[in-house]
């Protein structure tokens, strides 16, 4: 309007405008979940929950897992669903679907690839974590904090809560493969002396391993807590849980006793949550404690789900 609002309505030239709206890659390469997974005796219980995650790579064709193995049987399946699932009767190292073809597994962290185009695949031990003082006194407090995969951007991540102290990384709780920062430059590295300081505190760890590349950022990190796990936290730390992607926490292999749970953030009762209705939903009602029985556990919680985390 020229003047005020009642004034004289104009009108410029009609200008055209082009947007582009380009492809955004996250860490050097967007990856996706692979419609295949791990089922069987040594993961689920042959369904009890659900099957472990494959993830696209940067090689077409080619799937990779992450999973936490206990002994038993395993083999693969699209979509959580029996047909078409392939195991491995001969040992050949290449997928089919003969009869008798579960894979014995034993337990542990193990790297699963898949070679769709041949059906070609391995089963590798497979795992990064924290280890030093400044967290499980260099091994001798049990084992590293364990690392999982963030198939958004392509690292590996981890909520621990540290002690005032040194760290590095590891490769499968030994000291054949660990990478510390000599140089304090952000960059992880075998030289000598490359211990990296720890201030007490909960943190998200980070590490790239395409360029070594690794952050240790301030965090809140969730945990389970109870009877059913260290005595409401009398009997040590929480069983943490970490961000694998935004608003997703998770953790696996923890073992409870008979007894109950809830969740709360870094260590202390400050907005913890709980399942009243015993729903699958978390809470902070009343009598939200969550009954759990003696076993091993994977725990995820999405607090990116409107009807609650």
């Amino acid at each position: 309007f020229v003047g005020t609002d009642s004034g004289l309505e104009t009108f410029s030239d009609t200008q055209e405008l082009t947007v582009t709206l380009p492809e955004i890659v996250i860490g050097g390469g967007a990856f996706e979940v692979a419609s295949w997974g791990v089922v069987g005796s040594g993961y689920n219980n042959w369904g009890a929950f659900a099957d472990g995650k494959f993830y696209t790579t940067a090689t077409p064709g080619v799937i990779v897992s992450y999973v936490n193995l206990v002994d038993g049987e395993i083999k693969f399946r699209e979509n959580n669903q029996w047909g078409g699932d392939l195991g491995d009767a001969n040992l050949d190292g290449v997928l089919d679907a003969d009869p008798d073809n579960n894979i014995t597994v034993t337990a542990g962290d193990y790297k699963i690839t898949i070679n769709t185009n041949d059906n070609s695949y391995t089963i590798e031990p497979f795992s990064w974590g924290v280890v030093g003082s400044g967290y499980n006194d260099w091994g001798n407090a049990g084992p590293d904090a364990k690392f999982y995969y963030d198939y958004t951007t392509d690292t590996f991540k981890v909520g621990a809560q540290l002690l005032d102290g040194e760290i590095k990384f590891r490769m499968n709780n030994a000291w054949d493969v660990n990478l510390g920062d000599a140089t304090g430059d952000g960059i992880l590295d075998s030289d000598a002396d490359n211990n990296i300081t720890s201030t007490a505190g909960h943190y998200l760890i980070t590490i790239n391993l395409n360029d070594n590349s690794y952050t240790i950022e301030d965090a809140t990190v969730w945990g389970a807590v109870g009877s059913g796990f260290n005595d409401w936290g009398g009997a040590g730390p929480d069983a943490g849980l970490t961000e694998i992607q935004p608003g997703v926490f998770f953790a696996e292999n923890i073992t409870f006793i008979d007894g109950e749970i809830k969740i709360r953030p870094n260590n202390e009762w400050n907005g913890d949550y709980g399942d009243a209705n015993a729903d699958g939903v978390l809470d902070q009602d009343a009598d939200n404690n969550i009954a759990v029985t003696a076993g091993n556990y994977v725990i995820s919680i999405d607090f990116n789900d409107a009807s609650g985390p």
